[in-house]
C-alpha cells in the first residue's frame, strides 16, 4: 500500500512582510527603578574648647609715693591694735608716739615748752638706732639729748607695757574727729583746729568732700594747693590702712 503523503501549504504569491524595526532605547521603558545615591555621611561632632576672648584690662595709675611719716603711721598702728605679735615697740614707733603726744597737747592749748620738749624727744628717738634696747635695760634713757627724765620714765613705760597712760588721757580730752584728722600726713594740729571750727569738719570723709567742693577757700591760710596736698594725704592713709588690714587679717588667719 503506498504511503500517504502529507498535504503542503501553499505559499502566497504575495509580497514578503518585512520584519517590524527594532524600537529605540530611548523609547523603551525601563522596568527597573533608578539606584538613588547614598547621602553623604555627617561630619563628626568634635568638643572642641571654646576660648573666650576676656577685655583688656585698662591698667591702673601708679600709687602715690608712700611718705616716711605715714610708714611710720602703719607701724604705730600695728603696734596699738595688736598687729606686731606681742613684740615691744621699737624706738621709731615710741617717737611717733611722742610726737602724737605733742600734738594733742597743742590741740589741748598746752605749754609750749612742754609741746616742744616733747617734740624734741621724739627726734632723738627716731635715730637712735640699736642702741635704744641698751639703754633701756641700763636705765640710761635720760641721758639722750633730748630726753628728759620724765619723758624717759613715759618711754620706759611706753616699751615694755605697749601702752601709755598720758598718751590715753590726753585722747580723752580731744574730739575723736580731730585725732583722726591728725593722722593724714602734713596735716598739723593748728590746721586740723582751724578745720573743725572753721568748717565743723570731724571725719576724713567730710574733709576729703570740702576739698573737692573747694570750701578750704573760705578759710584763712588754706587754698587750692593745700587741698591737693591734703587729698593726696588721704589717699596715703588709706592706702597704708588698707595694708595694715590685710597683714593684720593674714597674720590671723
Amino acid at each position: 500500500m503506498p504511503a500517504r503523503k502529507t498535504p503542503t501549504r501553499a505559499k502566497s504569491s504575495g509580497a514578503t512582510r518585512p520584519a517590524a524595526a527594532p524600537k529605540p532605547a530611548s523609547a523603551t521603558k525601563s522596568r527597573t527603578k533608578p539606584v538613588q545615591a547614598a547621602p553623604p555621611a555627617a561630619a563628626p561632632q568634635l568638643d572642641l574648647p571654646v576660648t573666650t576672648v576676656a577685655p583688656p584690662v585698662p591698667a591702673e595709675p601708679p600709687p602715690a609715693p608712700i611718705t616716711p611719716e605715714l610708714a611710720l603711721e602703719l607701724e604705730l598702728s600695728q603696734t596699738e591694735a595688736g598687729g606686731g605679735g606681742g613684740t615691744r615697740p621699737t624706738a621709731s614707733e615710741i617717737a611717733r608716739t611722742l610726737q602724737e603726744v605733742a600734738e594733742l597737747l597743742q590741740l589741748t592749748n598746752a605749754n609750749t615748752f612742754k609741746v616742744r620738749a616733747y617734740e624734741n624727744a621724739a627726734r632723738a628717738l627716731s635715730g637712735i638706732g640699736e642702741d635704744f634696747d641698751a639703754m633701756l635695760a641700763a636705765g640710761t634713757l635720760d641721758e639722750i639729748p633730748g630726753v628728759g627724765s620724765s619723758i624717759a620714765e613715759k618711754v620706759a613705760t611706753l616699751a615694755t607695757t605697749g601702752r601709755l597712760p598720758y598718751l590715753d588721757e590726753l585722747r580723752s580730752q580731744v574730739p575723736s574727729g580731730l585725732l583722726a584728722l591728725l593722722r593724714i600726713p602734713g596735716l598739723g594740729p593748728k590746721k586740723a583746729q582751724a578745720l573743725n571750727s572753721g568748717l565743723g569738719i570731724h571725719t576724713v570723709e567730710e574733709l576729703e568732700v570740702a576739698c573737692r567742693e573747694g570750701r578750704l577757700a573760705d578759710l584763712r591760710g588754706f587754698g587750692e594747693k593745700t587741698a591737693q596736698n591734703i587729698l593726696l594725704g588721704i589717699e596715703q592713709l588709706r592706702r597704708i590702712q588698707g595694708k595694715f588690714l590685710w597683714s593684720h587679717a593674714h597674720a590671723v588667719v
